[in-house]
């Protein structure tokens, strides 16, 4: 259903602010959208996911200064994750009731929207009901919601021009990530991971809707990496290793970079091998959707380790030699460094702080970084139950990273958690949980427990020298707000408190904050409109409320659902 209320007109920004990208956004204008700091143009703002902006208007030296600008409604309460896109004086911003506003960058003002209606069993046949936004095409918007409608609207007047709706929601399949642009394609992978799905990531034209290619993240039968499965059973067909989370684009390598999640179910005693690809990053040939290389940072997932983050493209000195690489930091409480080129491992360092026992491994192996597994990792039985860390909500999370390329800094929201891990044989029922859990250990022990008097935070490391060079704002609760690095040395992060931070990247110091009302589980966008910057950040608390999840967030009943979206400015 759409609503229209007013059109909207393109808004030129001062040059001090930088420049808006064309009216149509074309292939070409995505791939130099750091040129455009006026625009926020896709999920991460570039193809190489560091959430960084070029504008400065708003530093160090008077940040605390921003005031709000004004506030909308996104109409819906619980867990608000979309990272808003904007261009030319528009912002696009989904909700979690699979709903797309489009409003004015500078008022709030809405000027259309669009609710997908979707069927009212669907939270029966998916384990999160979140959506992480929108992509911006020539004149076109593109998004998916939770069933897996993929929607291209006419950016002006919110019409549909088309719509391609999947067959396979009840089978446990939704799509909860925001598109990426390809060379004219929309990408889109899925979620499922505790429904026993089998990954795939797509490509879809972007002008018709129609399927370009379709690959598979378990491999067949006859297919490199099957080996890797039982070889006398299906497990393979529904062993998951989702794809719900943007990925990266190397224009030059011509590679779709993509993180895969967990096996299926939990527990790897129903799975035996390395299980590809779960957990891993896949590099993906744009044009035909090939897997040209792969990296598995988890073999025999037996914790729901997902590698489910975007990850980070730069280019580093390695070993006397300008190297390109992928940088990502993600549940398993390292950060890894590859050769982008052919995923061949340089370099990791642990980001947690948690030691072993509890923590899952003691280190990782030099030469290929395959995990060392602590003894105490896996419980030996379906009696047995041991405590790991990190818990299934990780040591870092889809939201965790952003990259300030000037300072090649690695900024990171990491987490200090644990949890008991046990195993129960389980029997795949097609659209049903499929994960292997002891529901009476879960009643008795809860979900997840922190580790540590502080433990959410924000830390930055190097990627030079894979050295922390600050840790800053201690939380009594695990952080669930993705961070935004900005050339006027600031880094933004919401707390699942509410509060809006933003840090010094110069050494963390927190210099200024903002309570919105409800805790923050997305990423900050800033952006310009007639020469002034906005800093935007939606807020809404949900899922992490649910039973047990209580630990990671005290007092959790006093805090309120929420679903609004900030702007602030200075006067």
């Amino acid at each position: 259903m759409l609503v229209l209320l007013l059109l909207a007109s393109a808004v030129e920004a001062g040059a001090d602010a930088g420049r808006h990208a064309p009216e149509l956004v074309t292939d070409e204008a995505l791939v130099r959208a750091d040129e455009f700091g006026a625009d926020w143009l896709m999920y991460s703002r570039n193809y190489s996911g560091h959430r960084f902006s070029p504008l400065d208007q708003v530093d160090t030296g008077n940040v605390d200064g921003l005031v709000p600008q004004w506030a909308f409604s996104l109409g819906a309460l619980g867990a608000q994750e979309s990272t808003p896109v904007v261009h030319r004086g528009v912002m696009y911003v989904t909700s979690n009731a699979a709903v797309l506003h489009a409003i004015a960058a500078d008022t709030g003002e809405l000027l259309w929207s669009f609710d997908s209606e979707p069927p009212e069993d669907v939270d029966d046949f998916t384990s999160t009901s979140v959506n992480r936004g929108a992509a911006i095409y020539k004149d076109r918007v593109i998004w998916n919601n939770l069933v897996g409608t993929i929607y291209c609207h006419d950016a002006r007047t919110g019409d549909v021009i088309w719509r391609v709706t999947p067959d396979y929601f009840r089978l446990g399949y939704s799509k909860t990530q925001a598109p990426l642009i390809v060379k004219g394609m929309v990408i889109t992978g899925t979620t499922g991971g505790e429904h026993g799905v089998r990954g795939f990531l797509e490509a879809l034209d972007a002008e018709t809707g129609e399927r370009v290619w379709k690959t598979y993240t378990i491999p067949a039968p006859g297919e490199p990496g099957h080996e890797t499965w039982p070889q006398d059973s299906d497990a393979w067909e529904h062993g998951g290793a989702p794809t719900w989370i943007s990925g990266a684009f190397d224009p030059e390598l011509d590679l779709i970079y993509w993180t895969t999640g967990n096996g299926g179910p939990w527990s790897s005693e129903q799975r035996s091998g390395d299980n590809l690809y779960t957990c891993s990053v896949l590099a993906f040939d744009a044009d035909t959707g090939a897997i040209r290389w792969h990296y598995q940072f988890v073999p025999n997932d037996d914790w729901d380790y997902d590698a489910n983050v975007t990850p980070v493209l730069t280019q580093i000195d390695h070993e006397g030699e300008s190297t390109p690489v992928i940088a990502l930091a993600i549940k398993t409480g390292f950060l890894y460094v590859l050769d982008r080129r052919d995923g061949r491992f340089l370099k990791a360092v642990k980001f947690s702080t948690t030691p072993s026992p509890p923590f899952w491994a003691t280190g990782l192996d030099p030469e290929t970084g395959r995990p060392i597994e602590s003894p105490h990792a896996r419980p030996s039985s379906p009696q047995d139950s041991v405590v790991v860390s990190p818990s299934a909500a990780g040591a870092a999370n889809w939201f965790s990273t952003a990259f300030h390329p000037e300072r090649q800094l690695m900024i990171i929201v990491a987490n200090e958690t644990q949890n008991h891990r046990f195993w129960t044989p389980t029997e795949y029922v097609p659209g049903e949980f499929f994960i292997a859990d002891n529901d009476e250990m879960l009643e008795d022990e809860g979900m997840f427990q922190t580790v540590g008097e502080f433990p959410g935070r924000v830390c930055a490391y190097d990627l030079r020298t894979m050295t922390k060079r600050w840790e800053a704002s201690p939380e009594l609760d695990v952080r669930w707000g993705g961070p935004l690095a900005t050339a006027g040395d600031l880094v933004f992060s919401g707390t699942l408190r509410g509060t809006l931070q933003a840090l010094d990247a110069d050494d963390g110091e927190t210099l200024w904050e903002f309570q919105t009302g409800s805790g923050i589980m997305a990423h900050p966008i800033t952006y310009s409109v007639d020469g002034k910057q906005y800093v935007v950040i939606v807020s809404g608390l949900g899922f992490i409320t649910n039973p047990g999840f209580e630990d990671l967030i005290a007092d959790v009943k006093n805090h309120n659902g929420g679903g609004m979206v900030f702007a602030f400015a200075l006067p």
